[in-house]
């Protein structure tokens, strides 16, 4: 079996055996070292939510348990905390989406 990983530095999509989960590999790309994650499955009937970079706007499906935590973009690498009070979903709850950000005011 195998677990997939993408690479933080070119976003290169690679499917790595899971006899390397916890260790670092590097990018065959670009050569950005990554960390190879065993995934760990949701329970049933876990609840998700989607959270999007500011910067970047790059969405993430993360489970609700990780509210109020802080976590990096993957394509830009800002930081932000994953909101408390943005609710959690079920699997079939559409995502909300952020506003354009053409109708943010400043």
């Amino acid at each position: 079996m195998s677990i997939t990983v993408q690479c933080p530095g070119c976003g290169k999509t690679y499917a790595i055996d899971e006899s390397y989960a916890g260790k670092r590999v590097a990018c065959k790309q670009c050569g950005q070292a990554m960390r190879v994650v065993s995934p760990v499955a949701a329970p049933r009937g876990s609840t998700t939510m989607v959270v999007a970079c500011a910067s970047y706007g790059k969405e993430y499906t993360v489970a609700s348990e990780f509210a109020g935590k802080k976590t990096a973009c993957t394509r830009c690498g800002a930081k932000f905390r994953i909101p408390v009070g943005d609710g959690p979903r079920n699997e079939s709850t559409p995502p909300r989406r952020p506003p354009p950000k053409s109708s943010i005011t400043r």
